[in-house]
């Protein structure tokens, strides 16, 4: 019997690692492999997430120059849309190269190439959805995929019947199980803990609100600042000026999973963004928060994220065109009052075991 060999793609790394987890379990014989973007940001020198997560994993990461339209006019926009053509050809050498059993999808720009190719040379495509409206990218991989899996029951309509399979939110099991202590310093002070974050790439208009409320959130608070590889050296400036509590204040790029897990128990409030991911982990965990969503994503998603936490009393939105100082600083003090909620996580368990056991079925 050939070897199975599932190329795993697409932009949405997180949901990707938690399926892998269960496939290196179920099925340790199956070689996997990742084709992905090698930087965070078109026109940067910053490594991307996926890739140091991908490698971390033990997974051989391949990347591609895939380009993408953009709604936004620039000259890295012009470059990106010239990349076109050159991901294509990239991607159609690699399949024949590799010659993968099956294509693993998670949506996003980097993903559509090698499934069109994949589809051209015959071999399977799968995808998921983690948003509740697909993009441009999955609605263009869905015409080319076998099978479709969504994590929201809305979104069941919006791909043909006979080929999309709800499975939930694949979550990774590692942010339920954190270690006695973080690998970073942070101060042990009894005092409520802030944790902030802005995704792998930072989020700088959350990051500039914070740093003008940092005195008077670290006379109160302890805070986790997740700032993204980009505002890293900024980030460090600004704890390095503070006159007083600079002690309370930990930055950092990002945050690997077991710290995260740390942190997630620890922590008082949560402050973000609300993409699929992060709040997928804050639903499970029965965390609070404070989600600031952007106002210009595709299909306003993240807002709706945002709203399926408010129905369960565990989230406050503050939109992004009335994010300041003063909005930040009341909503925290209203979250504050809320109280956790239970979790429970078999079902984002369950999500990966799904997808593994779909895949089953058409290898």
């Amino acid at each position: 019997m050939k070897p199975i060999k599932i190329c795993i793609t697409g932009g949405h790394a997180t949901p990707a690692l938690a399926v892998i987890e269960v496939m290196k379990k179920k099925h340790p014989e199956w070689e996997l492999l990742w084709v992905g973007r090698a930087v965070a940001l078109e026109g940067s020198n910053v490594r991307s997430e996926e890739s140091r997560l991908v490698s971390d994993a033990g997974i051989p990461f391949y990347s591609i120059d895939a380009g993408r339209l953009s709604r936004v006019f620039s000259f890295a926009s012009i470059v990106s849309f010239l990349k076109i053509p050159i991901g294509y050809i990239q991607s159609f050498f690699f399949l024949l190269r590799h010659r993968p059993t099956m294509i693993l999808s998670f949506g996003g720009y980097v993903a559509v190439p090698i499934a069109v190719h994949a589809w051209v040379l015959g071999i399977p495509v799968v995808t998921h959805e983690q948003s509740h409206t697909p993009g441009i990218a999955n609605r263009i991989i869905s015409m080319f995929a076998k099978k479709i899996f969504v994590s929201h029951k809305d979104s069941l309509s919006l791909f043909p019947a006979k080929k999309t399979v709800y499975t939930g939110l694949p979550i990774r099991s590692g942010i339920f199980t954190a270690p006695k202590e973080p690998s970073f310093l942070y101060s042990r002070e009894s005092l409520p803990m802030l944790y902030i974050m802005g995704g792998s790439t930072g989020a700088k208009s959350i990051n500039t609100v914070v740093y003008e409320i940092l005195p008077r959130l670290l006379s109160t608070y302890r805070i986790i600042h997740q700032v993204g590889a980009l505002s890293f050296d900024e980030a460090k400036k600004i704890k390095a000026a503070l006159s007083a509590h600079g002690d309370r204040y930990t930055v950092l790029p990002y945050i690997d999973i077991s710290d995260l897990a740390w942190v997630y128990k620890h922590a008082s409030l949560v402050i973000g963004r609300s993409g699929a991911n992060t709040v997928g982990e804050i639903r499970a965990l029965g965390l609070r928060a404070i989600c600031i969503p952007l106002s210009w994503g595709g299909s306003h998603e993240q807002r709706l994220n945002a709203e399926a936490l408010v129905k369960h009393n565990q989230a406050l939105i503050v939109e992004q065109s009335q994010l300041s100082p003063d909005t930040l600083e009341k909503a925290i003090a209203v979250m504050e009052k809320q109280k956790n909620i239970s979790y429970h996580p078999e079902s984002s368990f369950r999500a990966s075991a799904m997808i593994v056991e779909e895949l089953e079925t058409l290898l």
